[in-house]
């Protein structure tokens, strides 16, 4: 997968703003084009966004200073704790919670042996090499 260049990345930022304003007027920009623009706020500069997105970078500081909820990015560690519901049963339920600190928490269930489900797992968490 391509990675855009810094220029493309708040080139395509520029063009969402404008076309959010062409074709919303009077109306407040959405979450997810601030929380792009607070990510490239931070990895390049807010006089470099400001001027691609037309807000002063004043604003976008604030914007980010303000922001309550964290902008989501990569989670740092994750930790896979398994257990079963009852060894006894012939199909067993195991359950997997994932929780990652900052408070996210994903629980998730499934039916067979743990022996078959630590493959998918961890295909699933690393993804395949193939």
């Amino acid at each position: 997968m391509p990675s855009n260049t810094p220029v493309q990345e708040l080139n395509d930022l520029g063009e969402q703003f404008l076309k959010w304003r062409q074709d919303n007027p009077r109306r407040h920009h959405p979450r997810h084009l601030w929380d792009s623009a607070l990510l490239l706020a931070k990895k390049h500069s807010f006089k470099d966004v400001s001027k691609q997105i037309g807000f002063a970078a004043a604003y976008i500081r604030r914007k980010l200073n303000k922001r309550k909820t964290p902008i989501l990015s990569e989670p740092k560690f994750v930790e896979i704790q398994p257990y079963q519901a009852d060894p006894f049963k012939v199909t067993q339920d195991v359950k997997v919670r994932i929780q990652q600190p900052g408070g996210m928490i994903t629980e998730l269930s499934f039916q067979g042996d743990v022996e078959q489900i630590f493959p998918f797992m961890h295909t699933l968490f690393q993804g395949d090499s193939q």
